[in-house]
């Protein structure tokens, strides 16, 4: 488990800020379908992304308060 964090973690740094962007506006997209009552799948996807999200905004919020 610790390696799959360290992993999100080189991700996060990879990250632009615009792919950033990018990603919240998937995932707003994927909350508008879990909203109109999509499949558990598709709830299940949302759940990864809005969690890989957190975690890689998170990062990049805190590397940047140096």
């Amino acid at each position: 488990m610790r390696g799959s964090g360290h992993l999100v973690g080189e991700l996060g740094q990879k990250l632009t800020c615009q792919q950033l962007l990018l990603l919240e506006r998937a995932l707003k997209v994927a909350r508008g379908l879990r909203l109109e009552g999509a499949s558990m799948k598709t709830q299940e996807l949302c759940f990864y992304i809005f969690t890989a999200l957190s975690t890689v905004h998170i990062m990049r919020c805190t590397s940047t308060n140096d």
